[in-house]
């Protein structure tokens, strides 16, 4: 009997997708969809083989109650497992009520210098352009990539703020990838739901605009699949 990702097509999906990850060229990655087509689930499988290989995955995914709060998917993808359940304690308490807090506010910035070690002079005076946020993160990941090509899943992009969405094509220039090498070697998977209003349309058009994209798509479950799948589980249909 076919395993279930055989029948959806997933596992064609994912060996497609890790060989362009995975190629020398470094092409990012755009996965599309609708809404409860898996794709979140194909992110996660791919960023988990990934550690398989001993390389660092960071998984950066965009939330609708952290939607506001500046280069939180980003935060979560850097910070310890301890560091990210206070980041997103804090920050719950810190949503009540929602409108009363500013973007980027003064909670989630004191979380952040907890969070982040002492930033790098050197590379701060080379990158005065730089946010503290964006520069205090790329140091994070440059250390853990430990010279080895990393992953960065950016899951749910539609949730996430406009500062992270930046910060994704500030990744990609050249300039970047002289003051971090990190980058000349990070692999980017961007999992986007087509039928979710973005919280950042404009901006993620220009990042899309910005750089050449290798793009798949996942469709939903076609009704004529599920007989099959059903008898994965055991299980008939009426």
């Amino acid at each position: 009997m076919a395993p279930v990702e055989a029948i959806t097509g997933q596992a064609k999906l994912i060996s497609d997708i890790q060989q362009t990850l995975w190629s020398g060229e470094r092409s990012p990655v755009r996965l599309r969809g609708p809404s409860g087509s898996g794709k979140t689930w194909v992110a996660n499988r791919i960023a988990r083989e990934w550690r398989q290989l001993g390389r660092v995955a960071f998984v950066a995914p965009g939330d609708e109650m952290f939607a506001l709060r500046s280069h939180f998917p980003l935060l979560l993808a850097v910070a310890s497992e301890t560091d990210r359940e206070q980041l997103k304690g804090r920050t719950k308490l810190a949503l009540e009520p929602v409108t009363a807090i500013p973007v980027g506010g003064k909670a989630l910035r004191e979380i952040l210098f907890q969070l982040f070690e002492r930033k790098d002079s050197e590379i701060e005076a080379r990158t005065p352009y730089l946010s503290q946020e964006d520069r205090e993160i790329l140091l994070r990941m440059q250390k853990a990539s430990t010279g080895e090509p990393a992953l960065l899943v950016c899951d749910n992009l539609h949730w996430w703020d406009a500062a992270s969405v930046e910060f994704l094509k500030l990744a990609f220039s050249q300039g970047m990838r002289a003051v971090f090498p990190f980058l000349g070697t990070l692999a980017v998977l961007v999992v986007q739901t087509e039928d979710s209003p973005a919280q950042s349309t404009a901006l993620i058009e220009a990042l899309f605009a910005s750089t050449s994209w290798q793009s798949f798509s996942l469709p939903l479950c076609s009704a004529a699949m599920f007989p099959e799948l059903l008898r994965c589980f055991g299980l008939r249909s009426a």
